[in-house]
């Protein structure tokens, strides 16, 4: 009789401590895994930055200032836009303006392009660019972080292009013309 108790009183003990366990790791999860809640200035940047990424057009509509009823992709552009991944970070805001953190990885355009110029010393042609572009690998990406502003002052919220956006949608390529065009880190 003694042995049965024994036994039921290791049962019992048993699964109370797997029930203890395993509230302690739910309690944990929801407190770790929550997270904090989007703002709508940033499910906006999220929406630009998924639609940019996947080549739709209609993602100039977010723009603010833009005149375009959609945007067209040229080769380069859709190179580096099918290679974007962004991660948003926080978001404040300042009166009609709301800045949204933003890491986005992205091709690292000089990476890429310096040794195509230094292989090419006659030149290269703008099919030479794409093709390098198309083929670089994933270790030719660098994480640009930018402060994307969403203006609020209209009928809807828009999105401002900034030099820091830009640069991150198109991987540098601004800076790097602008180097080239000024002098070595005149365009960063």
């Amino acid at each position: 009789m003694a042995s049965q108790r024994t036994k039921k009183s290791i049962i019992i003990g048993v699964v109370l401590t797997v029930f203890v366990v395993a509230a302690v790791i739910v309690f944990v999860c929801f407190f770790v895994f929550r997270g904090k809640e989007t703002t709508p200035e940033e499910e906006l940047v999220a929406r630009f930055l998924s639609a940019y990424s996947e080549q739709d057009p209609s993602c100039a509509e977010l723009l603010l200032n833009s005149s375009a009823g959609e945007m067209e992709f040229s080769e380069e552009q859709t190179v580096f836009s099918r290679n974007l991944t962004y991660e948003i970070q926080d978001s404040r805001t300042e009166g009609d303006y709301t800045m949204v953190t933003v890491e986005i990885q992205n091709i690292n355009f000089a990476e890429i392009i310096e040794p195509l110029l230094e292989e090419n010393s006659e030149g290269i042609t703008e099919g030479d660019i794409l093709s390098t572009l198309q083929n670089a690998g994933s270790d030719s990406r660098k994480t640009y972080s930018c402060e994307v502003v969403v203006y609020q002052g209209g009928v809807e919220d828009k999105i401002m292009m900034t030099e820091d956006l830009s640069r991150a949608l198109l991987g540098g390529l601004n800076d790097y013309m602008a180097s080239l065009l000024y002098g070595e880190g005149k365009g960063e």
